[in-house]
């Protein structure tokens, strides 16, 4: 086996060595049932309204507008400040 050839080898090798944990890694999780479950310990009974505010708490992972938005449906809603801003965050984890 040539020297060139054993290089390459071992070039190949240690890229994917270092790609593997960008491949394995999880995606980032944000979840519509962990908002939904908090504002239920809160004693909110929740419905249809609550899903969409947080369906938009899950997309806030991604932009700060769509995490205001939660925030603004939770609160028209009825459900207090401290309590929407809480469950919109569990909604980006």
């Amino acid at each position: 086996m040539s020297r060139t050839s054993r290089v390459a080898q071992l070039t190949v090798a240690a890229l994917a060595a270092l790609a593997l944990p960008v491949i394995a890694a999880p995606a980032a999780s944000a979840d519509i049932s962990q908002c939904l479950k908090y504002l239920e310990r809160e004693g909110v009974t929740t419905d249809r309204s609550h899903d969409n505010a947080c369906y938009f708490g899950e997309r806030g992972f991604y932009s700060d507008y769509y995490f205001e938005r939660c925030v603004d449906e939770l609160l028209d809603s009825g459900v207090t400040a401290y309590v929407a801003r809480r469950a919109c965050e569990r909604a980006t984890w």
